[in-house]
């Protein structure tokens, strides 16, 4: 494709049909899978227990202040309890004490659950009400990546299913020359999410992408096949900073879009 005959104002229907095509692709993850439920050691028993009685917490002040702010992050926090139909018991145990002065019960700790009444709890605010609905869907996925307070001002495109903020904005940051590499620091991705890197060129160049753990240095994914579309997917064992690399290894100028899951 002739570098002059490129139009970058359609990339978005380029790259969903890019992207479309890399559905099938493999995960390049070097995480260690998630440990299953079932293996679940004394440790893990107690932390999930403070985070259940933490969840009960909020869902409680949710339910007194009418809050589906307070009630969102409680059905959060649910997302992450590994309990028992026992261990439930004693956090329901745990917190009869603190219903409210209407004897309102403890709401049920899972997450869809909560969002609904994070739902209900929006009244005729419609404005409201869509962000928590658009909110409440990206918790209950399980497939967030980068951090709200680093996404939500970022350019948005949607593919599929999945929505994806452009990371490098900057006009001066979306063109690469031969041998030059772009780097976006602290990238910052939720915990125990899928967490997905995209790179899309203009098509008749060579762009390699690798992502690093920000904090250990270590290499997380790569992808440095002969193509500008390039695409590293994780999940990430603790929410924090990790660095992207592109850099054009081909003979001619890339324009390009990196963008992250969110």
């Amino acid at each position: 494709m002739s570098k002059k005959m490129f139009n970058w104002s359609l990339w978005g229907a380029t790259g969903a049909m890019i992207l479309a095509a890399m559905v099938s692709l493999p995960a390049r993850a070097d995480d260690a899978p998630a440990k299953p439920d079932a293996e679940l050691n004394s440790a893990d028993a107690t932390a999930s227990m403070s985070v259940a009685i933490q969840a009960a917490q909020l869902a409680l002040e949710g339910e007194r202040r009418h809050s589906p702010m307070l009630l969102l992050a409680a059905a959060e926090l649910a997302g992450e309890i590994k309990l028992g139909t026992r261990a439930v018991a004693a956090v329901r145990s745990e917190t009869s004490g603190q219903d409210d002065d209407k004897g309102a019960p403890l709401p049920e700790l899972e997450p869809k659950a909560l969002v609904m009444r994070a739902i209900e709890h929006c009244g005729d605010n419609e404005a409201l009400k869509s962000s928590i609905e658009s909110l409440g869907a990206r918790l209950l996925s399980g497939e967030r990546g980068i951090v709200y307070r680093q996404g939500k001002d970022l350019p948005k495109r949607k593919i599929g299913d999945t929505t994806f903020v452009i990371v490098n904005v900057k006009s001066d940051h979306q063109r690469l020359d031969p041998g030059i590499e772009y780097t976006a620091r602290n990238v910052i991705f939720e915990a125990k999410k899928k967490a997905q890197v995209v790179v899309v060129g203009d098509g008749d160049g060579d762009l390699d992408l690798w992502v690093y753990d920000e904090n250990s240095g270590g290499m997380i994914g790569k992808d440095t096949d002969t193509t500008s579309v390039c695409e590293v997917i994780w999940a990430p064992i603790y929410e924090g900073p990790f660095r992207i690399v592109v850099k054009n290894v081909g003979s001619t100028w890339e324009r390009f879009y990196v963008l992250a899951n969110w």
